[in-house]
């Protein structure tokens, strides 16, 4: 659970972020959903394609053996499209999930939204699993004026109540003074209290 929804559930704020961290540590070990789905998706596909080749090898005992020589081309030609498509299929996905957790990890507000912005055309996984240019491309989006808030900040933004100035311009919360007068003034008014 991230902090504020510790937050929302009535736990104070350092409490809230002790725990957002305790969570995260302990999901370190898991595996993300997105790599799951993409070994899911992968042994579906295998099993289909098993299926597929049986059935194919089922038909392949009944033709002719003058049309064998032409079956078994078309056959090959067959595999080996479904073999490219597979293989663009599963570079897509890994692409996909790449992005998408490293989309997470720079704390996008809306993953879909920042996946729109990205280049991905040629987009191609190295060999530690993460996406060649992507971290360069969402460093530039982080940075640029028009996209920046489609990210949470790095930094927290405090708000609150900044008392004004007095009409003679001493800091009305007791602060420090700007200039000499206003020191002598201050200390001639906090006399007259006493």
């Amino acid at each position: 659970m991230k902090k504020e929804e510790f937050v929302a559930l009535g736990i104070g704020e350092e409490l809230a972020e002790k725990a957002a961290e305790a969570s995260a540590n302990e999901l370190k070990g898991f595996i993300p959903k997105s790599r799951f789905d993409e070994v899911n998706t992968a042994k579906a596909q295998l099993e289909k394609d098993i299926a597929t080749r049986d059935q194919q090898i089922a038909d392949l005992k009944k033709i002719d053996p003058e049309k064998l020589q032409e079956q078994i081309d078309t056959l090959t030609q067959q595999n080996a499209d479904a073999k490219a498509k597979y293989e663009a299929d599963l570079k897509a996905q890994k692409i996909d999930a790449a992005v998408t957790l490293a989309l997470t990890n720079a704390k996008a507000v809306n993953v879909k939204a920042v996946k729109a912005l990205l280049d991905l055309d040629k987009a191609d996984i190295a060999e530690d699993g993460t996406v060649k240019g992507l971290d360069e491309q969402i460093r530039a989006l982080q940075d640029a004026e028009d996209s920046k808030m489609l990210f949470q900040s790095q930094t927290p933004k405090f708000r609150g109540f900044k008392p004004g100035e007095g009409s003679d311009g001493i800091p009305a919360d007791g602060g420090e003074p700007k200039t000499m007068a206003q020191a002598i003034e201050m200390a001639l008014s906090a006399d007259g209290k006493e």
